[in-house]
């Protein structure tokens, strides 16, 4: 069931992934707007802890191992608070009236929501080891501690 659950969430974040590289597209050669040097740095930034997830996700689903399971839970956190702070610098960029920013707004933080949604299918693979690590404990506790 594992697996299915992982392979669901692999296609799924492939649909997530094949949406924003349109979006992009569709930006760069319906307006030729660019994302302004900060917002382009914050996503770039978001994009390496997404890839830094995405590998802890497979390494915890291989190694079912608790202690990087909850490591993972511990950055899918991170990644959220992250994900929080940028959202609002760009609107700070907004009411600066950063004009890049203004141009690119909607892109930006539709991006940086599908970044959000991957995380979670990334950081999936936790839940599922911790809760069986949990039951596995409480079925040794239930034979005797053998």
């Amino acid at each position: 069931a594992e697996i299915i659950e992982l392979a669901v969430n692999l296609q799924q974040a492939g649909d997530i992934l094949e949406r924003m590289l349109g979006k992009v597209q569709d930006q760069k050669t319906a307006q030729r707007h660019s994302f302004s040097d900060s917002g382009l740095e914050e996503l770039a930034s978001l994009h390496a802890q997404l890839l830094a997830n995405l590998r802890l996700g497979l390494s915890v689903f291989l190694s079912a191992d608790p202690e990087s399971a909850r490591q993972l839970l511990r950055e899918k956190r991170r990644f959220r608070a992250q994900e929080r702070r940028l959202a609002h610098a760009h609107v700070g960029r907004l009411h600066r009236q950063v004009v890049q920013s203004i141009e690119t707004s909607s892109l930006h933080l539709e991006l940086i929501g599908d970044m959000k949604r991957l995380n979670s299918l990334f950081c999936a693979s936790a839940y599922v080891v911790l809760e069986s690590h949990e039951t596995g404990a409480l079925h040794v506790e239930e034979v005797g501690g053998e």
